[in-house]
């Protein structure tokens, strides 16, 4: 429905303005995304206080003193893989250990072994009047599983013969009772959460793994639940609905992060430089949350999302800084993998198209994306390498009377607010253009168009001009701040 005036070039993107449709896969009437910068604060160690054989347990403690320190060869890694050399690092205040890794020119430095980030560094020798200490990767003892007693389990599963979920039960003996000592899930086995329980460490699955959330309780794992290629996690809840059992992963409270900062680790997925394992959701009220360059459910650094399956429940997924990574995907610019929701309600806010996976969504279930879980509104185009649209209710009625009317989006650490102009026809008799002048301080950049609309198609709906005898004009403006707020904009013809 759009109509030009008398055959005049339009400066398309002169200024960074952009006459007509907000560009393809940014949403057509969001709010900005704005990242939860929630910092990990933790106590304080002095060196001077350390002793050989002490822990610094990573992503709580920050390190002051002004020491020579080694990493031991074999046991740290700096986002590009093992090291078996060596590391001298000065600590200072310019490079500290910062929750568990060191951060310097030449990188993150976190403690790690035999593919895995490890929970901790231990101090293998340390002089003090040399001012010079080593430490190594340490992770912390296992405690045993607790068996289970008492009448079956029940729990919801999919079933692919009648393409739902279907109530299902296991005999107690054959479940682990989830208890925080007990961290590393072995391999066919089955855990269940009977009560309110908080992880502080990394939960490490080892093959085939089972989880049960029983109604009414949550599982916190504030480092998440690691789930590496090699290995199948199936998340179980009791019931659908409020009463289902929850898991928070990589957060307390769905908006804050308890991830380590810099050790890209997805909050239910990959270690660094690992693909996810298969993660199914079978139902319950599941949340994560990661910071940048790992999946919050999905890959981890640098590798791709694997295979995720969501039947049912809720499940919300965001980062802390979308950079380059996708909330349900891949993690630092991989694309690939694949999503299938059979069910259920997926809300996804931060998706990066450099590292999305393939998306199949059945009729009946419902894809989210935006800002924040109250501005989230229903996704209908998901497809093959395409991120989930952010997009957010609009702003405009549906027939719109003479004035000017705007829409903000935001996307991959780019801003777009859309203006649209809804004008007398009378005003643009005998003129050959139209010339958009935005404003934001002392600036002032301009774009001209000759073409106008009869009616716009924003999130699904179209909009037409409240009178016959009015037209509209759009232009999007593409910004590097948040400056929305601030930004106004005004038309003039010739």
């Amino acid at each position: 429905m759009k109509h030009r005036w008398k055959h005049t070039a339009a400066a398309l993107l002169a200024l960074a303005l952009v006459v007509g449709a907000v560009p393809a896969n940014v949403g057509t009437g969001g709010t900005a995304i704005v990242a939860d910068a929630a910092d990990i604060t933790g106590g304080y160690v002095d060196i001077v206080t350390l002793e050989k054989g002490d822990v610094l347990t990573s992503y709580v403690e920050e390190l002051e003193g002004e020491y020579t320190i080694t990493l031991q060869g074999g046991t740290f890694t700096n986002l590009v893989g093992s090291n078996t050399d060596d590391k001298m690092l000065e600590l200072s205040s310019d490079y500290p250990l910062d929750n568990g890794t060191f951060i310097t020119p030449d990188g993150f430095f976190s403690p790690y072994y035999d593919g895995k980030i490890d929970d901790s560094w231990r101090v293998v020798a340390i002089d003090h009047d040399a001012m010079t200490m080593t430490l190594a990767g340490y992770t912390e003892p296992d405690g045993d599983p607790v068996k289970m007693t008492g009448d079956r389990v029940g729990y919801l599963c999919y079933h692919t013969a009648v393409n739902s979920l279907v109530t299902a039960k296991i005999d107690a003996d054959q479940c682990y009772q989830v208890v925080p000592t007990d961290r590393k899930w072995e391999n066919e086995s089955w855990y269940v959460v009977t009560e309110n329980t908080v992880f502080e460490q990394r939960i490490i699955i080892e093959g085939a793994v089972h989880l049960i959330l029983e109604d009414g309780v949550t599982l916190t794992a504030k480092k998440g639940i690691e789930v590496n290629e090699d290995a199948t996690l199936d998340i179980h809840a009791q019931s659908e609905g409020a009463d289902a059992g929850k898991l928070f992963a990589g957060t307390t409270n769905g908006s804050d992060s308890t991830m380590p900062q810099a050790s890209e680790i997805a909050a239910i997925g990959g270690a660094p430089f690992f693909t996810n394992g298969d993660i199914n959701i079978h139902g319950g009220i599941i949340n994560a949350k990661a910071y940048s360059g790992a999946a919050a459910i999905g890959g981890g650094s640098d590798r791709a999302c694997g295979t995720i399956n969501i039947y049912g429940g809720e499940v919300s997924a965001s980062l802390v800084h979308a950079t380059y990574s996708a909330s349900i995907g891949g993690g630092y610019c991989s694309k690939g993998g694949t999503v299938n929701v059979l069910g259920g309600t997926v809300t996804a806010y931060d998706q990066n198209e450099l590292s999305v996976p393939t998306w199949s969504i059945a009729t009946g279930a419902t894809i989210k994306a935006g800002a924040n879980k109250d501005e989230a509104v229903k996704v209908d185009e998901v497809g093959s390498e395409k991120y989930v649209h952010i997009e957010a209710p609009t702003h405009l009625l549906t027939s719109l009377d003479d004035g000017v009317y705007k829409q903000t989006a935001a996307m991959d650490g780019k801003y777009y607010t859309r203006f649209v102009f809804v004008r007398p026809k009378s005003e643009l008799e005998g003129k050959s253009k139209a010339i958009f002048t935005a404003h934001y301080g002392n600036k002032a950049p301009t774009s001209e168009t000759n073409i106008y609309y009869t009616g716009v198609t924003t999130n699904g709906v179209t909009y037409t001009p409240a009178s016959e005898d009015s037209v509209m004009l759009v232009v999007t403006i593409k910004s590097s701040a948040n400056i929305s707020d601030d930004l106004t904009c005004t038309v003039a013809f010739e």
